[in-house]
């Protein structure tokens, strides 16, 4: 039995999140963290170890940092706050939220952005899925793309209930610890 399942199973609650080094990472380190970001949160959001590699470390370091939490939970605000604008008002995004799914996990953004503004510490990983729900375009926050004419379309939720953000964020919460 591993560690985390022993303690999972001893305490019956998920483990606390892995700590982010209180000191920051080089100078360096940062700035190569900051170039390749979209990749470096691809592989913590999938869950990848930071030990032992100083660019991942230090990718986690940014993204566990308050400004950084701040910086995500106004953004989920933003979310909100367009989806309490009238239909086909938007804060300047370039990609229109999809206002069926953003009011079916109304409960969740405002639980997310809440607990990335909290003082507990945070799990890298969740901040990363946060991250990549908000800037990825293809993400379940925004409007699916259009298909063209006579192509197949795709629901944008398996089950077709409109809950694939709901079950994202749900996610997100889970592994932010």
């Amino acid at each position: 039995m591993s560690a985390v399942a022993r303690q999972r199973s001893e305490s019956g609650a998920e483990p606390r999140p892995a700590r982010v080094a209180a000191k920051a990472p080089p100078l360096a380190d940062r700035v190569r963290a900051r170039l390749h970001a979209y990749a470096l949160d691809t592989r913590l959001a999938a869950g990848g170890r930071i030990d032992g590699d100083p660019l991942l470390a230090a990718r986690a370091w940014q993204l566990a940092h308050r400004a950084t939490r701040e910086r995500l939970a106004c953004a989920l605000d933003a979310v909100l706050h367009e989806l309490d604008g009238a239909p086909g008002a938007r804060a300047g995004a370039a990609v229109a939220i999809d206002r069926h799914e953003a009011q079916v996990a109304r409960s969740e953004l405002i639980r997310l952005a809440q607990r990335l503004r909290d003082s507990e510490p945070v799990a890298a990983k969740g901040v990363a899925l946060v991250r990549r729900l908000l800037c990825d375009g293809a993400s379940p926050l925004y409007l699916p793309r259009r298909t063209p004419p006579g192509a197949a379309g795709v629901s944008p939720s398996p089950t077709g209930a409109g809950d694939e953000l709901w079950r994202a964020l749900r996610r997100a919460a889970i592994a932010l610890g």
